[in-house]
């Protein structure tokens, strides 16, 4: 059966004569039947690394707290703890009501409740009800003594909605594991959740504890803690692993909670490497101060990728790292990230009053390394040199600027330059990487938040952060940089400091994240475009479009107004539509909700070459130029970079997860001019096509896989 179904109904009277365009007739088609097509293109891979891990129990633990026994005590060391482990064998029911499975008074808290799913929060754990419609959820708080300042007393919460698991019902094995650094939930030997600790424990002498008999048969308490020690094994459940089964584009980490934050992109000896920050909880980890820090996927066709280890995995508790960029220096590849250690110390117990304090009376920066003598905390721009040329990396430990949100790039003559963002400003220039960085223009870039700089076709660019881009002439350095985005030459496309990456057949991809919750959301790419005036577009990247089965034909020639009813949330869409005059007419596609949300409306007017979001399609939306919000990828509008002379196509794409709580709406016009947005709580039931001025023919729909 046609996934969307179109029925044809001509009104005879003239009741509507009046509709956004002027005078529409209303059109539903009959039913068509048109045999399915094969997939559209084969769909992206994605090899993940296992979740499995096991825990070696070469000591014994510190108590058995034993399932018959409802409460104890142990007898214990006083003083901070840096590692404990937590083993318990559960039974997990749907509570009612709160129920508490473990408690160590000042220590830990391990409970079942169920979670509002109206209320989604930064845990995200309505995206796996139970089939009543149900959240229960498993959650362990650990109770942790910050010295930090005044010094405070915080519960760091680790959870999963009990619906993730394979059975949820039933006996499950939990591990609860604090390293000093991070704090983890396993089920059944597969890691679901973690966070990063700011603070130590503090038990008192005379550990007591309580436990739930009724779930729990028993509990062991090893300090210090167990080692994890990852494993290939059965334990990378399916639905964990869900999001990465429709491909790269709109991909998230197969975590209930995690996202992707800003990206940074290369292609090295034909290998392409997209590191990106791994976002938790939306900014939300170690107590609201991001716990961020760089993950790894590699691949050679952008058909196949590969999860590779963590690049700069967090080591220290002061340690969360902010955006950057990788270079090629000497033949061997390189990714520079900012510490944001500030967000944790204040400034003054970190190395940057003495990185100043050096820059200034020597005009150049100076070397740091990790280990300071003075106890100050390391803040700045570090990095990470890939030993193999492939997958590992190995941290320098070291302080080479104080920019935050470094860009560190290689000019053509292989000299070293930075441009400088938060916590720094300007370009920079040095001999050596780890220090020495001179700067050579105090006043540009301005702003930006990441930068990457590359030429195309006699121009050179530079793209920042959430709405910067500047261009010239290559080779004219006498010239100023031109702000192309003021000059409403609309290049940001609902993408999230993109990082630009030349690949060695000459194409410039553009890779980001389309904002879902706060600082992370969905993976996404697109394919430059250069127009002959040297202003910059976008179009999809055909290797990573979604993969589709199921083509039909739902309309040959739409003039007035269409609908059609959607049976599947995650879809595709392809027309083309015709003037009946060059650069003259107006359309728009109005997507209805099925189950909820707002309507979202994609329109285009093509005579004042201008398209948008809108929830009505009776608000005009701003640009960025005009200070519209683009990159919050909500309601916003692009103009220019689009060519109307004769009839051009237009691709759309749907995509509904329930792990996002909403849809993605990604569309491609004329295949220089793209548009995302993410339209939160939002499911398409229907769509309705409306038209003056030109037509919509060769309307073709495909279940997105």
């Amino acid at each position: 059966m046609c996934y969307i179904c179109e029925g044809r109904r001509r009104y005879m009277n003239k009741i509507f004569t009046k509709m956004i365009f002027g005078q529409l007739l209303i059109l539903l088609f009959p039913l068509i039947s048109i045999s399915c097509d094969d997939a559209l293109n084969a769909p992206t891979t994605i090899s993940l690394r296992s979740r499995s891990y096991s825990f070696d129990e070469s000591f014994p633990p510190a108590g058995v707290l034993a399932g018959d026994d409802s409460e104890g005590s142990l007898g214990f060391a006083s003083g901070a703890v840096k590692s404990l482990t937590v083993k318990m064998s559960v039974s997990l029911e749907v509570p009612v009501e709160e129920v508490s499975l473990l408690v160590i008074p000042g220590v830990l808290n391990v409970s079942t409740r169920n979670q509002d799913p109206a209320v989604w929060g930064p845990q995200n754990y309505p995206s796996f009800p139970m089939p009543d419609g149900t959240v229960p959820v498993l959650e362990a708080a650990l109770t942790l003594y910050s010295d930090i300042g005044a010094g405070e007393v915080r519960d760091l919460v680790v959870g999963i909605p009990v619906a993730i698991l394979d059975e949820p019902a039933g006996k499950h094995d939990v591990v609860l594991d604090f390293t000093g650094v991070r704090w983890s939930l396993f089920v059944d030997g597969t890691l679901y959740d973690n966070d990063f600790a700011i603070g130590y424990l503090v038990p008192e002498k005379d550990l007591s504890w309580n436990i739930n008999p009724t779930v729990v048969d028993k509990a062991s308490l090893w300090v210090p803690g167990l080692e994890a020690v990852q494993v290939n094994g059965s334990g990378d459940h399916d639905r964990l692993a869900a999001s990465s089964a429709t491909g790269i584009q709109y991909w998230t980490p197969p975590y209930h909670n995690a996202w992707v934050g800003d990206v940074a992109a290369i292609q090295y000896h034909g290998l392409y490497h997209l590191f990106y920050l791994f976002d938790r909880r939306g900014h939300g980890s170690k107590f609201g101060k991001g716990g961020h820090y760089f993950e790894h996927l590699s691949t050679v066709d952008f058909k196949d990728w590969t999860e590779q280890v963590a690049v700069a995995p967090l080591e220290e508790q002061w340690e969360t790292f902010g955006t950057g960029t990788p270079f090629v220096l000497h033949d061997s590849l390189f990714l520079s990230y900012g510490l944001h250690t500030t967000r944790i110390y204040p400034r003054e117990k970190t190395s940057l009053p003495e990185q100043w304090d050096y820059l200034n009376r020597n005009g150049k920066t100076g070397f740091f390394s990790f280990s300071d003598p003075e106890g100050k905390v390391p803040d700045g721009t570090s990095w990470s040199v890939c030993m193999d040329g492939v997958a590992t990396f190995e941290r320098s430990r070291k302080i080479a600027h104080p920019c935050e949100n470094p860009s560190i790039f290689t000019d053509e003559e292989g000299n070293l330059r930075m441009l400088a963002n938060y916590g720094a400003k300007g370009t920079w220039v040095s001999d050596d990487l780890a220090g020495g960085w001179r700067c050579i223009d105090p006043d540009f870039p301005k702003g930006g938040d990441c930068t990457f700089p590359f030429s195309w076709g006699g121009y050179d660019y530079i793209v920042g952060g959430f709405s910067s881009l500047w261009g010239r002439l290559s080779g004219r350095d006498d010239l100023p940089w031109k702000d192309m985005v003021a000059s409403g030459e609309d290049f940001y496309n609902g993408i999230s400091v993109p990082s630009v990456t030349v690949l060695d057949d000459g194409r410039r991809i553009m890779a980001g994240w389309l904002k879902m919750r706060n600082w992370g959301g969905a993976l996404v790419l697109y394919e430059l475009v250069q127009l002959p005036d040297g202003a910059l577009g976008s179009k999809w990247m055909e290797e990573v479009v979604p993969a589709t089965e199921g083509r039909k034909l739902l309309s040959k020639n739409i003039g007035d107004l269409a609908e059609f009813t959607v049976s599947n949330p995650s879809f595709m869409l392809s027309f083309e539509v015709e003037p009946e005059n060059p650069g003259e007419g107006k359309c728009s596609v109005r997507f209805l909700p099925g189950k909820g949300g707002e309507p979202c409306v994609w329109s285009l007017d093509m005579v004042e070459c201008r398209a948008q979001y809108s929830d009505s399609g009776n608000s005009k939306e701003k640009t960025l130029a005009e200070g519209g919000r683009v990159a919050g990828a909500g309601d916003y509008a692009v103009k220019n970079g689009m060519s109307f002379d004769g009839p051009f196509s237009v691709r759309m794409a749907v995509k509904t997860d329930p792990k996002f709580n909403g849809s993605i709406i990604d569309t491609e016009i004329a295949g220089t001019k793209t548009m995302a947005s993410f339209r939160e709580g939002f499911e398409v039931g229907a769509i309705q096509f409306e038209v003056k001025g030109c037509k919509i023919k060769k309307v073709f729909a495909s279940k997105m896989l």
